[in-house]
């Protein structure tokens, strides 16, 4: 009988440990969570204000190059015979 009694009480703080351990898990997911929410969301900067400029960039078209690009095709063979070592 007193067997039965201890392994009992033994197994109920073993699940009792285990629900701890997965409240604490569970609590630090919650509060990385958070954190990670609130800093996503927070502007970067003390006093910072919002300012929108116009961007724009005007690009005018110029005339196209027309330059003709010649490049020398000449090839020299090396046609001596190395022996081997």
């Amino acid at each position: 009988m007193r067997y039965k009694e201890v392994n009992k009480q033994f197994l109920f703080n073993q699940k009792r440990k285990l629900t701890m351990k997965n409240l604490f898990k569970f609590g630090f997911l919650g509060l990385a969570l958070t954190l990670t929410v609130a800093a996503c969301n927070s502007n970067s900067g003390e006093g910072s204000t919002e300012e929108t400029t116009d961007t724009t960039t005007v690009v005018t078209p110029s005339e196209p190059d027309t330059t003709v690009i010649t490049t020398d095709t000449t090839v020299t063979a090396d046609t001596t015979v190395k022996e081997a070592q």
